[in-house]
């Protein structure tokens, strides 16, 4: 144990007994009153050192039957089935005493690689519901495995999801017709950071993260201490931004581990013949964005060094373009160390970056400061460069001043590889197109008022309003992956009076595409 710490708890011992001598000599100044027969039996119990069972009141809200709740929030691409995750209720005391361990607030499971709620929160089985006439299909999930991560093949036959066993954690596929799931791989996931599935467009493969072939052994946790623990902070006078986190890192053999948890192989399983096809080296990944055919991904890793005195999550990473062998294409962003208050977007990052709902490459909001007029002055399909930065800090905050468009940034991706598609007057807070990728719903916030309008790429000059509102954030909110439709704003939550609460018109709906992309909902006749 390192002796600064040693001293500095000699000295917080010393300081409590200095506060108590006085305190003990001082006389109670009335008469303690008799304890009763119930808290002499609650005295009683305490003593034991053991669990007792609460009071009737106490025990009627613990043991509430809340996983009987159902929730319409994992739907078929149809929208016309959801499913739904059948559980037992709270998790055991064995389940919660899982031995586990802690790495800058990552809980992780070591014997099973995998997240430490994946093992005490899990689903004990799955269950498909038809909307209109509420029938169930259930899905026959393997024994002695907890489920999770539930997703839908595009063409809603299909669900994969996460078979969570006592010591590993396998990739299943159920078959709606017949219920029957099918282990996809022998290979085990390592379902620390990345824990999810996700499918390709059509539906043959999915895109995991694998634990890593010839894994070495975990850095040993040392049984002496290696140096004294050293904290280096910002300048002298200067107080710390960050709170006191329940769990951070202490020792660098913890860093170690860390990087060895999150470790993992990015890989494609095909969900016929259970080939694996291993994308690149293993990586520190955390989040992984396929393109709809599976030729690129979108790759975010932790980066060295880490940090002492913030949480994992704002450890410094990188996102990069990675091809199907494993090639760097492009960076995508950037950052270091994300400290409490650091709102400031990463150098480079492309705002709202996403995949084309149809056609190549991907799209973003792109900003321009010397840009100004509409689209007339930058025709849809001019193509020039973009400023690498692109960023717009957060909804809703940027000046008013500040032109921004929409642009698709094509193969092979360099600095001028990019198609203007839109030009607006002013800042976009977000945006998502249909599934054509012919029109694009715009959502902005301009003097407190909120926008959204739609235009189309063949006719970008005219601008069609669906609704404007003061006191109202617009933006969107449904199905998809990755992107999550350029960040889709925080609106729908009201103003500072009840009359702007009542007629806040809330979020525009949209959906996961057959590609796998979040674009807007539209009827037939062009409603939304």
């Amino acid at each position: 144990m390192p002796l600064l710490f040693t001293c500095v708890r000699a000295a917080r011992s010393v300081a409590l007994l200095c506060l108590a001598l006085p305190l003990a000599a001082q006389k109670p100044s009335a008469t303690k009153p008799p304890e009763d027969d119930r808290t002499r039996a609650l005295r009683a119990s305490l003593a034991q050192e053991g669990f007792i069972t609460p009071s009737a009141e106490i025990a009627a809200l613990v043991t509430a039957p809340r996983h009987l709740n159902v929730s319409l929030t994992n739907a078929s691409p149809d929208r016309t089935k959801y499913v739904r995750e059948q559980t037992d209720g709270a998790p055991t005391v064995s389940l919660m005493g899982r031995p586990h361990v802690y790495y800058a607030g990552l809980q992780v499971d070591p014997k099973a690689n995998r997240s430490r709620q994946l093992s005490t929160r899990g689903a004990t089985g799955l269950q498909v519901v038809d909307v209109m006439s509420g029938s169930t299909t259930t899905i026959r999930t393997p024994l002695g495995a907890l489920v999770s991560g539930a997703v839908w093949s595009p063409d809603g036959t299909r669900i994969a999801y996460l078979a969570n066993f006592d010591a590993a954690t396998f990739a299943y596929v159920a078959d709606l017709a017949t219920g029957r799931s099918t282990q996809v791989s022998r290979a085990p996931l390592l379902a620390t950071a990345v824990t999810s599935l996700e499918w390709t467009a059509d539906g043959t493969r999915l895109v995991a993260v694998l634990i890593p072939d010839n894994r070495p052994a975990i850095p040993a946790t040392p049984a002496v201490a290696t140096g004294p623990q050293v904290r280096l902070w910002t300048e002298p006078g200067k107080k710390a931004p960050e709170r006191m986190w329940w769990s951070l890192l202490e020792e660098p053999w913890q860093a170690e581990q860390l990087a060895w948890h999150v470790t993992g192989q990015l890989a494609l399983l095909n969900v016929k013949t259970r080939a694996v096809q291993k994308i690149g080296a293993p990586a520190m990944i955390t989040s992984v964005d396929a393109s709809p055919d599976a030729d690129l991904f979108r790759v975010t890793t932790l980066d060295k060094p880490f940090s002492y005195v913030v949480q994992w999550q704002s450890f410094p990473q990188r996102e990069a373009l990675w091809d199907a062998t494993g090639k760097e294409l492009a960076e995508l962003s950037k950052r270091g160390v994300r400290y409490s208050g650091d709102t400031a977007q990463a150098p480079g990052v492309k705002k709202g970056l996403a995949w084309m709902p149809s056609g190549a490459g991907l799209y973003f909001i792109a900003s321009d400061s010397a840009a100004r007029g509409d689209s007339a002055g930058a025709p849809a399909g001019a193509t020039r460069g973009v400023p690498s930065g692109g960023a717009a800090g957060r909804a809703g905050g940027a000046a008013v001043g500040r032109a921004e468009r929409i642009v698709q940034w094509l193969p092979p991706f360099g600095a001028t590889d990019v198609k203007v598609l839109y030009q607006h007057t002013g800042p976009i807070t977000s945006a998502v197109m249909t599934e054509d990728a012919t029109t694009a719903f715009i959502a902005t916030t301009t003097a407190g008022a909120g926008e959204l309008f739609a235009v189309t790429f063949a006719e970008p000059t005219r601008r069609m309003t669906i609704m404007r509102q003061r006191g109202w954030t617009p933006g969107f909110v449904g199905g998809g992956r990755g992107g999550a439709g350029f960040g889709g704003g925080a609106g729908g939550r009201g103003g500072a009076d009840d009359s702007t609460f009542y007629t806040n018109p809330g979020l525009m709906m949209t959906r996961r595409s057959a590609r796998g992309a979040e674009v807007a909902v539209v009827s037939p006749t062009g409603s939304v």
